[in-house]
């Protein structure tokens, strides 16, 4: 198993299958508080799954999730560019905005890509601003034609069992079923996952189940 992961050149490893274990134990060990920490990054209550099943599952999701959160602060920053431009201006029709570009400018000339280059390079700095004061903590959903909040996406998991290849530890073991719902790391119980020195959450307890909702992203505005 140790070879399998490893390859037959590490040297580091003795003989002692002791040592091999505790290797092994390490790098799963060091996954799975790195897989943690990175469902904490996305989720409200700054805790993963307690359940590996849940770990896995939302693991699958995560690149997915990960899009969904860049398309959060996208609309984040649109908002509050808009807001402030709205507040500004009254009269501004955000539809107008929303449809790129003019075509002609107030002397009359035509309004081409140089131009909103132009533009682009003189509102870099306050744009800058704008989006480093942008609350991104918060998820913020996207609205529809009539301004009607519109649902989160929800995912689907996926299968990350890989196919058996010729260096697969004991291929004739089905894995499938081996990881049952109710298993847990348990050494790895009970820490806060979005600190980076393992401190614990509140009163030692881990997180509760369901915290991190495959279909939320962030807490609502």
């Amino acid at each position: 198993m140790v070879a399998a992961i490893f390859g037959p050149r590490s040297k580091n490893l003795s003989q002692d299958p002791l040592i091999k274990l505790k290797a092994v134990y390490n790098l799963v060990e060091q996954l799975y508080i790195g897989a943690q920490r990175a469902l904490a990054s996305i989720c409200h209550a700054n805790q993963g799954p307690n359940r590996l099943s849940d770990v896995l599952k939302k693991l699958s999701i995560l690149p997915a999730r990960f899009q969904e959160v860049k398309r959060s602060c996208a609309r984040a920053g649109a908002l509050t560019a808009l807001s402030h431009s709205k507040a500004w201006v009254p009269d501004l029709d955000p539809a107008d905005v929303a449809r790129d570009y003019p075509t002609m400018k107030e002397d009359g000339s035509p309004f081409d890509q140089d131009d909103f280059i132009a533009c682009v390079r003189e509102v870099r700095p306050q744009a800058t601003g704008l989006g480093d004061d942008t609350n991104v903590d918060k998820y913020q959903p996207g609205f529809d034609s009539e301004n009607k909040k519109m649902a989160p996406p929800s995912y689907k998991g996926t299968y990350l069992i890989p196919p058996v290849r010729e260096d697969t530890f004991a291929p004739e073991v089905d894995p499938v079923g081996l990881i049952d719902d109710e298993a847990k790391f348990v050494a790895m119980n009970g820490f806060d996952w979005s600190k980076p020195n393992f401190q614990q959450t509140q009163d030692g307890e881990p997180a509760r189940e369901g915290q991190c909702s495959s279909s939320w992203v962030y807490k609502a505005l």
